[in-house]
């Protein structure tokens, strides 16, 4: 539920940062929106390498439970005990 929350986070970071950044910069027009833009999609990015790498080790640890050994470590490991 953790990296749920981050990734949520993270996307409402960028996009506040997106709102805020370019008056600050003084930035106007085409450049305000691509500014916008970029951030936003780096914003959106983040978090879906957030919720890749959590539900990627999710269903490792599910794939691996039911297996005798665990990881495929493990197995190398006992092959050749």
């Amino acid at each position: 539920m953790l990296p749920i929350l981050v990734s949520a986070f993270v996307l409402i970071l960028s996009c506040l940062l997106a709102w805020l950044v370019g008056p600050l910069l003084g930035l106007a027009g085409t450049a305000l929106l691509v500014l916008r833009v970029l951030l936003v999609l780096l914003g959106v990015a983040a978090a879906a390498v957030i919720l890749f790498l959590h539900f990627r080790e999710k269903r490792r640890v599910t794939a691996t439970k039911d297996t005798v050994g665990g990881s495929d470590l493990e197995k190398i490991g006992r092959a050749h005990v």
